[in-house]
């Protein structure tokens, strides 16, 4: 009788490990399969259409908003007013750069940092030319990269045959081209080039042209 009484209390332990064992099992598959369904996968494609949609939306606004978006006032003569010898206005430039991170987020955090490197670079040439009239990195629009307006850059990217994107993890390249005519041979060349960064999840514009 003691016998036949261990033996079935040895069949039970057995069985309630190997229930635990499955329990444990089910649990760690289950929550693998979780941990799988989580992951997005974004493809090429989906990086290039995002990509775009950012620059785009930007240059949306800027056609609307780029007179109301002025450079001149983030620089300062230093004995009068709109005169050499110049200085960047520091309170000036924290205010626009406020700006930039409320009402702009296809300009990211990236941009406004070299962005701020480049006006650095502009004070310490104010301070070695200092009859120049013309203040240095003022003389053209940093956000098409020209001396035209924005409107005419627009048009360009809007008939480009070709925006050439290279994505490496979360830093991009994007090349606009268009068809150039030269004696009746067609020219690919580059209209603007941006460099984008993603951040918190989304792709934003780090650089326009060479500028910063």
């Amino acid at each position: 009788m003691k016998i036949l009484i261990a033996f079935l209390s040895s069949i039970i332990f057995f069985s309630g490990c190997n229930n635990e064992k499955n329990k444990n099992s089910e649990e760690t598959t289950s929550a693998d399969e979780t941990a799988t369904a989580t992951i997005e996968i974004v493809s090429p494609q989906a990086d290039s259409t995002a990509i775009r949609k950012t620059i785009t939306e930007f240059y949306d606004w800027y056609l609307v908003n780029w007179e109301k978006f002025p450079t001149t006032g983030l620089y300062k003569g230093l004995k009068k007013a709109d005169m050499p010898p110049y200085q960047i206005d520091w309170k000036a430039v924290e205010k626009y750069q406020n700006f930039i991170k409320e009402s702009v987020p296809q300009l990211g955090n990236t941009f406004i940092a070299a962005q701020k490197k480049f006006f650095e670079e502009c004070d310490l040439e104010f301070k070695k030319d200092t009859e120049g009239e013309i203040p240095y990195g003022f003389d053209y629009d940093w956000y098409t990269n020209s001396q035209e307006e924005p409107k005419y850059l627009v048009d360009e990217m809007n008939n480009s045959h070709n925006w050439k994107t290279s994505v490496s993890g979360d830093d991009a390249i994007v090349d606009v081209m268009r068809w150039r005519d030269e004696n009746g041979k067609k020219i690919e060349e580059s209209i603007i080039k941006f460099g984008m960064k993603r951040e918190a999840g989304k792709w934003t514009i780090a650089r326009i042209g060479n500028v910063y």
